[in-house]
């Protein structure tokens, strides 16, 4: 059962008027974007600071009780690292952090983030079934077998999330791809053409008639 009296009407490209009539019938307030679901900010632009205020405001309200505390450095250090280890991770895991941190031994969150965003790219690899996923193949479609990245369309998170899968990202290109073995198995996922067989790159683009490639004229088509 929904529980109205905690529920919140946000509109997208809907008149105020309507938001007004339909929160009212439903017993529920009007909210608007961006607003926090589970602690984190929904429609939004991850790439801006302000996005991450209500993160930062957690980890400074965890900290401010410190202040008093007769702590070495190497005590304040590990609460530290306890504070930022813990607080960020669901937020990092779904959203790219605009700056880089660490040092003093803290971890660094820039590899931390890009870590845990690259979690999604193997999710996309096994969880094919899911509800998450179904609901991104119709947004964008599938191309080759791939979602396709969708360009300017694609929401933030998506586009960070294809361009690790893709190459890019940080931590040197094709850090992703080249963790990854893919099996062929029934072969029920796997492109003859364009998946990359060798050299990192598929048949299509190697093979003389096919891509407009060369491999030096040593396959020939029947």
């Amino acid at each position: 059962k929904v529980n109205f009296n905690k529920s919140m009407l946000v509109g997208v490209n809907i008149p105020q008027s309507w938001l007004n009539k339909a929160a009212s019938a439903l017993h529920c307030n009007v909210g608007k974007i961006p607003f926090l679901y589970l602690g984190l900010p929904s429609g939004g632009d991850s790439r801006r600071l302000s996005f991450w205020e209500p993160v930062l405001t957690r980890i400074k309200n965890r900290l401010s009780g410190w202040k008093s505390r007769f702590l070495s450095f190497g005590g304040r250090l590990i609460l530290l690292k306890s504070v930022l280890t813990s607080l960020p991770v669901y937020a990092l895991s779904f959203f790219k952090a605009p700056s880089e941190y660490g040092g003093l031994g803290v971890r660094q969150l820039k590899e931390f983030n890009l870590a845990l965003l690259g979690k999604w790219c193997w999710r996309m690899l096994v969880d094919r079934d899911g509800l998450w996923f179904r609901v991104l193949v119709a947004r964008y479609g599938v191309e080759r077998g791939r979602l396709r990245e969708g360009g300017q369309r694609g929401s933030t998170w998506w586009r960070e999330i294809a361009k690790i899968r893709d190459g890019g990202g940080g931590l040197g290109s094709g850090w992703f791809k080249e963790s990854v073995v893919k099996r062929v198995g029934n072969g029920a996922e796997t492109l003859f053409w364009t998946d990359p067989w060798g050299r990192g790159v598929g048949l299509a683009e190697t093979v003389v008639g096919v891509g407009g490639g060369d491999i030096e004229g040593s396959v020939r088509l029947y």
